[in-house]
């Protein structure tokens, strides 16, 4: 709930009224934080539109099979080129976690439940904000021009989430309670690696200032770091986590690209680094007067400063850890008096929050159809179906494959944890390069479902022992030079 009191953010001070005095009624709602809850309302939208990704199938037909099977996903099942490999799935709850909710409610509660994990992490990022609303407002603006890139349909979000609760837990001293949340985080997504820094950071700012306490919190970081190993994945976890960032990278998946490498979500990580350096060296002299809490955040603000720069998938993490830090570095101004925001900005907020709920209810129609949940038309998918094996299909599509075309196996999908490296390796630069020879001789390919202006797309093209099967603009499919069945509407450009 919002509730700002004062022009300052600062919960631990008793609210003042109009009259500057003091009292327990003053209103929720005043004339200053009026700009807090329209950016609220922002988010709010953004929450209930979040549209899916091509990783959000597969984890939606993960989560399917161990469904119907009743056990974890520990072999790879749906691809022709690694089918019956182990799988180091630490995804497993998340996947089971999404299919439950599309199962209930279809996609448009698991939207709904995943954009509320987002929200409530800005809400308790927004909890931790000290200073004046005006700052909070810039702040908190900033802090818009980063999240939204991350918050997606997919297990990161729950991070988002898990994240602001164990600082939240690290910042009130109730350490033990973390170890069980890293346990849920470990079998939700991998960066359950930032709550194992943020109880190490504890231990740090313990033994610089607190020696009684620096045993107790010795002890929970390193037993934070086992944590993750009650999962499925046991004693392999920390070794299977590195070896998938580090081929990501190697690959060159957009999301682990640095900082440096500009692009939208650059701006707000840099805008947020830059503020948080320079209120830092502006404040260095009292900062080991601080009050324990502001040690922690400067500490995990720095942190995640780094992570955000070396791979911009970190940067929504960064920014709902470095505002509220930044907020509290800033200098101190003046209490103001509180002024119940006026009526016109409550009718404007009424207003915004009908708007923000008639779009989302436009972008919703059909189904889904205008936010992704279609990514593959039926026509498409029937030709898809009446292909000969084995199918080949480029790294980011496989996903929605795997979902809307169980019965076939894909060639490759985006799970980098399912395929072997040198595997990977040579199937991105097909991609990259359009030679696609190679593979399709290794794997003896008789169907190629790609994107229309792809590069294996333009060189199938040319290809005498490749015919076009299908093309309406988005998918391109084309077979070995020998009869199959295909839809009575089959458009071929």
């Amino acid at each position: 709930m919002l509730t700002l009191n004062s022009s300052r953010i600062d919960r631990k001070q008793s609210p003042t009224s109009a009259d500057g005095v003091p009292s327990d009624t003053a209103p929720w709602l005043t004339d200053e934080n009026v700009p807090v809850v329209m950016l609220f309302l922002v988010f709010a939208g953004l929450a209930s539109t979040i549209p899916p990704q091509a990783d959000t199938f597969f984890h939606l037909r993960s989560g399917l099979a161990m469904w119907e099977s009743g056990w974890f996903l520990t072999r790879e099942l749906f691809s022709h080129t690694a089918y019956g490999q182990p799988l180091h799935n630490h995804w497993w709850l998340s996947q089971l976690l999404f299919y439950g909710l599309y199962e209930v409610g279809g996609p448009v509660l698991l939207t709904i439940a995943t954009g509320l994990c987002g929200f409530t992490a800005l809400l308790l990022s927004w909890r931790l904000f000290r200073g004046s609303i005006e700052a909070g407002v810039v702040l908190l603006f900033a802090v818009f021009l980063v999240v939204p890139w991350t918050w997606s349909l997919r297990p990161q979000v729950f991070s988002m989430l898990l994240l602001m609760i164990v600082l939240r837990l690290a910042l009130s001293d109730r350490l033990l309670w973390i170890l069980p949340v890293l346990v849920l985080w470990a079998n939700s997504h991998a960066l359950v690696i930032f709550g194992v820094a943020i109880t190490a950071l504890v231990a740090l700012e313990a033994l610089n200032s607190s020696r009684q306490s620096a045993t107790r919190s010795l002890l929970v970081a390193i037993a934070a770091a086992a944590m993750p190993m009650i999962s499925p994945l046991g004693w392999h976890y920390w070794p299977r986590v590195v070896e998938t960032v580090r081929e990501s990278r190697t690959l060159g998946i957009i999301e682990y690209r640095s900082a440096f490498v500009f692009g939208d979500e650059s701006w707000g990580i840099w805008l947020l680094v830059i503020g948080f350096v320079a209120v830092a060296l502006r404040s260095l002299r009292t900062l080991v007067t601080r009050e324990r809490e502001d040690r922690i955040l400067i500490l995990a603000t720095a942190l995640f400063a780094v992570a955000a720069i070396v791979s911009v998938r970190n940067g929504a993490f960064f920014a709902l850890v470095a505002a509220p830090t930044v907020s509290r570095l800033l200098p101190v101004v003046g209490r103001k008096r509180v002024r119940a925001a006026p009526r016109r900005a409550v009718a404007l907020i009424a207003l915004t929050a009908l708007g923000i709920a008639g779009l989302s209810t436009y972008r919703w129609r059909s189904g889904g159809l205008h936010l992704g949940w279609q990514p593959i038309g039926p026509d498409a998918i029937q030709v898809i179906r009446n292909c000969p094996d084995p199918l080949y299909n480029e790294f980011g599509t496989g996903g929605p494959l795997t979902w809307f075309v169980p019965e076939r196996r894909v060639f490759i999908d985006g799970r980098v944890e399912a395929y072997a490296a040198d595997f990977l390796r040579r199937a991105t630069t097909a991609e990259l390069t359009g030679d696609y020879r190679p593979l399709f001789a290794e794997y003896g390919i008789r169907c190629a479902i790609v994107r229309t202006q792809s590069k294996p797309a333009i060189a199938l093209r040319s290809d005498p022992s490749m015919r076009p099967a299908f093309d309406d603009g988005e998918w391109a499919i084309f077979a070995r030079a020998e009869p199959i069945n295909a839809v009575a509407r089959v458009d071929v450009r």
